[in-house]
């Protein structure tokens, strides 16, 4: 299913204004496709994606759409402040023409006036120093404006402009752009983005379709829930394996898979705890702690139940689950039991709103577990 994606929040990038909605995960953000709520009844989600991983994709296909205008930008906000200062200096210029006219308009009046009218003659003389000093200052002041700012840019002024104004992504990621600036940007350049996730997988198909009929295609990669949802699990579980059985130790097998580009779920750098993680599934994949009928391994009853795994495991500390324990790879380990109309209570347990009040008892209390044998 492809699915336009967009957000609400001031958090993340604002696609379009079609259907899947944001959640949040903790402080992280998800795009999710309720597709499957609204139009099939199947109370499900169609398909998911880190906000970030989006997001942070969009942007730098942007920036890179921005490239290309950045020489035209940095020379226009150059010749910008050149015209700009070329004005005041011209604005300074007509100031001290204006001062040489008054001085010039007051020798003039000093030298018209007769010696005997003495009172004017002291009055205009007073004028005519008082226009010199005037002068005297504007030329002060000018000089020290030409200091300051020279009518052309020197050659590091312009290098610094330049570098400023085509360094478009530093300017992205700067404190002094707020969120609403950047979803701005984005409305002008992107009409909408489709996302399609690879099956259940970490690999994600993303076509930006931008202003103007023009569309990029991008490979993403998400964060899964399992190593069985990824698409070359086959691969890695073989690489392991095989470095198993010639003795190598967890954090040399965890050096060798980042070495090898590999990632954990959450797309992270393989450790020697991920590694062990990743073998004690495959273990229990591979039944060497063989789960009955209608049994669940804990993380996989709170996937089917959409809740985290400390829900579920406190539901079993309060004695409202059938669990039973099993020895794995490092630790004893919990297996619920959970057959369809368990599943139901559960369900119901998990949609319960309480506030302050207890819980009913049909909601806690476990149906017996039924036996296997005939």
């Amino acid at each position: 299913m492809r699915t336009p994606l967009q957000s609400k929040t001031p958090t993340a990038i604002w696609y379009n204004d079609n259907s899947p909605r944001l959640r949040y995960n903790g402080t992280k953000p998800y795009y999710y496709c309720s597709g499957g709520y609204s139009h099939h009844g199947t109370g499900t989600t169609c398909q998911s994606i880190s906000g970030p991983v989006l997001d942070d994709t969009v942007a730098e296909q942007a920036m890179k759409v921005l490239q290309p205008a950045s020489l035209e930008l940095s020379l226009r906000a150059v010749d910008n402040i050149e015209q700009e200062r070329r004005e005041l200096h011209q604005h300074w210029r007509q100031r001290l023409e204006r001062a040489e006219y008054e001085i010039d308009r007051a020798r003039r009046q000093y030298d018209a006036v007769e010696p005997e009218n003495r009172l004017v003659a002291r009055e205009l003389e007073r004028q005519w120093e008082a226009s010199l000093l005037e002068k005297r200052k504007l030329d002060e002041q000018y000089d020290r404006f030409q200091s300051e700012r020279p009518e052309r840019l020197s050659t590091d002024q312009r290098a610094a402009v330049m570098s400023l104004a085509s360094d478009i992504p530093a300017l992205w990621k700067a404190a002094s752009t707020s969120n609403a600036d950047r979803q701005r940007l984005i409305r002008h350049l992107v009409d909408h983005v489709m996302v399609e996730v690879q099956g259940e997988s970490e690999v994600v198909d993303c076509t930006i379709h931008w202003k103007g009929s023009y569309e990029s295609q991008h490979e993403l990669t998400r964060p899964v829930r399992s190593y069985k949802q990824m698409r070359d699990y086959d691969r890695m579980n073989a690489l392991i394996t095989e470095l198993r059985n010639q003795r190598w130790k967890m954090e040399d097998i965890a050096e060798q898979l980042n070495k090898e580009g590999w990632r954990t779920t959450r797309l992270g750098r393989h450790t020697p705890y991920s590694v062990r993680q990743f073998i004690f599934r495959f273990e229990q994949d591979n039944q060497r702690s063989p789960l009955e009928i209608d049994e669940w391994w804990m993380h996989d009853l709170a996937r089917e139940l959409s809740v985290p795994w400390g829900t579920i495991n406190g539901w079993r500390r309060k004695g409202w689950l059938v669990t039973r324990q099993v020895k794995g790879l490092r630790k004893l380990c919990w297996i619920a039991w959970a057959d369809a109309e368990e599943l139901d209570r559960l369900k119901r347990l998990r949609d319960y709103q309480s506030g302050n009040k207890p819980y009913p008892a049909e909601l806690t209390t476990p149906n017996p577990k039924v036996s296997n044998e005939n």
